[in-house]
């Protein structure tokens, strides 16, 4: 069976043995891919992730970074404001969650571009099999490796919308 974490906008659909302890705790917190977040959970488990069909451009694990470093982050990746929203839970019960939202102007990236110049093939890397489009990424290594450029003040994101 599938457990859905409650988030508005960056949910997440898992199965299997640790789907509960993946998804249980993401309305927790305002930041949708913090220590609280499926997404960043994957790391603890030491997971690895593909994607099927598509490149690192839809690598949402790549935003542990952003809420990892919150105000010490190079770019304001949210709005200032909290939004409210009403999320029906397991039980279908209506349960609020408090979550800062993207500002779609600052989230300028070439994520493949930025993995091909920054990290290592076997951390990250975008295929090609038979004409088909996958990527497959190391949890830990590839957060451990974002975490340290992003300190030096190398983002997945555009000089462009950098806020220092």
């Amino acid at each position: 069976m599938a457990v859905r974490s409650l988030h508005p906008t960056k949910s997440v659909c898992a199965i299997g043995k640790y789907a509960k302890e993946l998804t249980g705790t993401h309305q927790l917190s305002p930041y949708p891919y913090d220590t609280c977040s499926p997404y960043y959970k994957l790391i603890e488990h030491n997971a690895r992730i593909i994607g099927l069909g598509v490149w690192t451009q839809y690598l949402s694990f790549v935003y542990c970074v952003d809420d990892a470093l919150k105000e010490e982050f190079p770019v304001r990746v949210y709005h200032d404001e909290i939004f409210d929203a009403q999320c029906r839970n397991a039980l279908g019960e209506m349960e609020l969650v408090r979550t800062y939202a993207h500002n779609m102007r600052n989230i300028v990236h070439d994520v493949p571009r930025f993995m091909r110049k920054h990290i290592r093939a076997e951390v990250c890397e975008d295929l090609k099999v038979k004409g088909m489009r996958f990527f497959r990424a190391n949890a830990p290594e590839l957060f451990s490796e974002m975490l340290q450029l992003a300190r030096k003040g190398t983002t997945v994101y555009s000089r462009s919308v950098y806020s220092k």
